[in-house]
């Protein structure tokens, strides 16, 4: 099936990425060295090129697509098949998430529907507190092979499908986006780009933060540029300015969500390691802060706030900015028999930061083994003006 066959009506093709070519090449060609150079030393500041920032910005015409901000309105909240890659999860999360916003459950085997059912019985949850959707779905990480959803032109909720791979097994998740547009009869476009939810983060004004990781693998895999990147992420989701920046070293998923959230379009969270804890990433993560906070937006120089990031000495990369967003209520993760005070303190930046929102820690124990935690296996549908979206 032709994956752009239901393009939105009307929809007009925005003006051409311009791209910042003296320093956006530069930096980027040091970031890619410095992060590929197997014999590089761990001690800042000695020499080697330091991971820095680039950014490239769309033209003023006005752009027919907007990929709204997490922490605005949401209409469901997709879960992948958590219960049967792990049920304690799944029951925490639809705990925490059911009052707030419509949880839909993607299930592949009528057997994990079954236990799903099972699972919120005993843990005294109403048997209505989920939406099941039966399509092939064989991993949890909805946030990174899930439909991505936008306000179309004329403001209909259009679904972004991007390519998920190579690994094996991804065809069958890559399937996902194109199954649930059928379901619930939504529009659909395919961006000939290979990207993962987890790449990247918005300030739902125009505003996208990625880490290089996007422009290696496009590169790699799809022998596109970082002009053509730029141009893509403009016209399918109306971004007008794009920061790549260097991932963590050592973190498995290069994502960007492991330590980065907006909380407002002017308001962004970022990661701070103690460098005692981890002195690369700290020093990594705090040149990351100094440039975001020169960063303008339609309503002034970004505010960067700072949180801590739990210690990974065990090889697991716990993370306080994977949080999930749900019309009031923030889930964060916590490993609360490792870091207790660290959970504690998170909580209280995000009480802090939303002060009228409901915060609630949700344990992610058995679940960052698996080189994720709770926005990787979740992916958000958000409310937009004229949305079709209907579930029961």
């Amino acid at each position: 099936m032709n994956k752009e066959s239901r393009k939105p009506p009307g929809r007009g093709r925005p003006g051409r990425l311009s791209v910042l070519l003296g320093a956006f090449a530069c930096v980027i060609l040091l970031a890619v060295l410095w992060l590929g150079d197997p014999d590089r030393e761990g001690d800042p500041g000695q020499g080697e090129a330091q991971p820095s920032a680039a950014s490239a910005v769309v033209d003023s015409l006005p752009l027919s697509v907007r990929l709204p901000a997490e922490f605005e309105p949401q209409d469901a909240m997709l879960v992948g098949p958590l219960p049967e890659h792990n049920p304690t999860v799944f029951v925490d999360l639809v705990t925490a998430l059911h009052k707030a916003v419509r949880v839909v459950c993607l299930v592949g085997k009528p057997e994990v529907r079954t236990q799903a059912g099972q699972l919120l019985l005993e843990s005294g949850l109403p048997a209505g507190s989920v939406v099941f959707m039966n399509l092939p779905v064989l991993t949890m990480w909805a946030r990174d092979f899930g439909p991505i959803g936008v306000e179309g032109f004329g403001g209909e909720l259009v679904l972004i499908d991007g390519y998920y791979g190579p690994r094996e097994g991804n065809e069958i998740d890559d399937t996902v986006p194109e199954s649930v547009a059928n379901l619930l009869d939504l529009p659909r476009r395919e961006v000939p780009l290979h990207l993962e939810g987890g790449d990247f983060v918005s300030n739902g004004q125009g505003l996208c933060l990625s880490t290089t990781r996007l422009i290696e693998r496009n590169e790699s895999y799809r022998d596109i540029d970082a002009e053509k990147i730029g141009t893509l992420l403009g016209e399918y989701f109306g971004f007008r300015e794009w920061i790549p920046v260097a991932p963590l070293e050592g973190e498995p998923t290069g994502h960007a969500d492991i330590f980065l959230t907006f909380v407002a379009p002017d308001v962004v969270v970022v990661g701070s390691y103690d460098p005692e804890v981890d002195a690369v990433n700290a020093d990594r993560l705090d040149q990351i802060a100094a440039h975001l906070a020169s960063t303008p937006t339609e309503i002034g120089y970004l505010r960067v706030e700072r949180i801590p990031m739990p210690p990974h000495d065990d090889g697991q990369w716990r993370t306080y900015t994977n949080v999930v967003f749900a019309n009031g209520t923030l889930v964060v993760p916590a490993s609360p028999d490792l870091c207790p005070d660290l959970d504690r303190q998170a909580c209280e930046v995000y009480a802090r930061l939303l002060p009228d929102w409901r915060i609630v820690s949700v344990d992610i124990s058995d679940l960052i083994a698996m080189n994720g935690t709770l926005r990787c296996v979740t992916m958000n549908l958000p409310r937009v003006p004229n949305s079709r979206l209907r579930l029961p």
